[in-house]
């Protein structure tokens, strides 16, 4: 057998220390280039929003998201956002029905059980800001305060589309429903003409009287085809964009058409519909009134007010 002798010994011994030496470096060099991408993905895959409550550093694409703010569904389901749970309108709603399998229903808005929701493992809780549990949500984890109508639906898309990074599903939304109330808004015009057109819904002793943005229709005959409200109407509803009104207040606010039916499902509205003031009103006389499900007009995401426009539209043209 051969044998090395002291020399060889020695440099074979500093070459493999130069190679680890180099392997080293080259390991060294591809862990950092690993954790600089690592880090890189991390931070792409959340965003800092500014909400109602303050900075948050939220999941750009969620998978477990509980929405305590149910007017927000169909928003989010527009943008692809994954919902696990959220509370009992939605599930009320026939425009939305097909798209609650496999959610949670957490039951009434008013009185959702925070130890249910922490066992759902969110990964981002939606919330009104005016909820009264907002700080014990913001202790299980990520929670975004928002508030109902301080935007219009439209920048309401728009911000949930920022919120999430999803700015362009946001806008082709939108360019799609212009283009539906483009195609639409000459025939309806044409049918309805100078014509008025009321929003009504009776409640337990009161009618609500609406304006052009709170849902039940009102941004699709008002803000989309520019039909006119009644001048009292315009001066009732103020800024507010809604008001109560009493019994026998209803035929100065009743216009030639009428959008209606009771605030919340349990109630029949028998106590405004079986008066002889409603009977004696000439739109309930000429046949334009407009039944509305209670539930499904309160909301006015994209996947609600899509439905709703057909049903409005429809009706408004045949009715001339």
């Amino acid at each position: 057998m051969k044998r090395l002798n002291k020399w060889s010994i020695t440099s074979t011994l500093a070459l493999s220390a130069v190679l680890l030496t180099a392997c080293g470096d080259d390991s060294a060099e591809e862990n950092n280039t690993d954790n600089n991408n690592q880090a890189g993905e991390t931070q792409a895959e959340t965003i800092q929003y500014e909400a109602l409550n303050g900075m948050q550093e939220i999941p750009a694409d969620p998978q477990r998201v509980v929405l305590l703010a149910d007017v927000y569904f169909g928003y989010l389901q527009e943008l692809d956002i994954d919902v696990i749970a959220t509370t009992d309108f939605v599930f009320q709603s026939p425009f939305l029905e097909e798209y609650t399998t496999d959610i949670e229903n957490l039951g009434d808005a008013n009185a959702v059980a925070v130890e249910e929701i922490l066992a759902l493992d969110p990964d981002l809780i939606i919330a009104y800001h005016s909820s009264e549990i907002l700080e014990q949500l913001e202790s299980i984890t990520t929670t975004v305060a928002v508030d109902y109508a301080s935007l219009g639906y439209k920048e309401q898309l728009e911000e949930f589309g920022t919120m999430f990074g999803r700015e362009e599903q946001a806008q082709a939304w939108i360019d799609d429903w212009n283009a539906q109330i483009d195609e639409l808004k000459p025939a309806v015009q044409e049918a309805v003409g100078e014509q008025t057109i009321s929003i009504l819904q009776p409640n337990e002793s009161d009618v609500v009287l609406y304006g052009n943005g709170w849902g039940r229709g009102g941004e699709i005959l008002y803000q989309e085809f520019e039909l006119n409200m009644p001048e009292s109407v315009e001066e009732s509803v103020g800024s507010n964009g809604f008001n109560n009104l009493s019994l026998e207040a209803v035929p100065e606010y009743a216009g030639d058409y009428i959008l209606t039916g009771p605030w919340l499902p349990s109630l029949d509205g028998s106590f405004l519909y079986d008066s002889s003031i409603w009977n004696g009103l000439p739109a309930v006389e000429d046949d334009k009134i407009f039944e509305m499900d209670s539930i499904g007009y309160y909301f006015n995401d994209p996947l609600s007010i899509e439905q709703h426009l057909d049903e409005i539209s429809t009706f408004l043209i045949e009715n001339e």
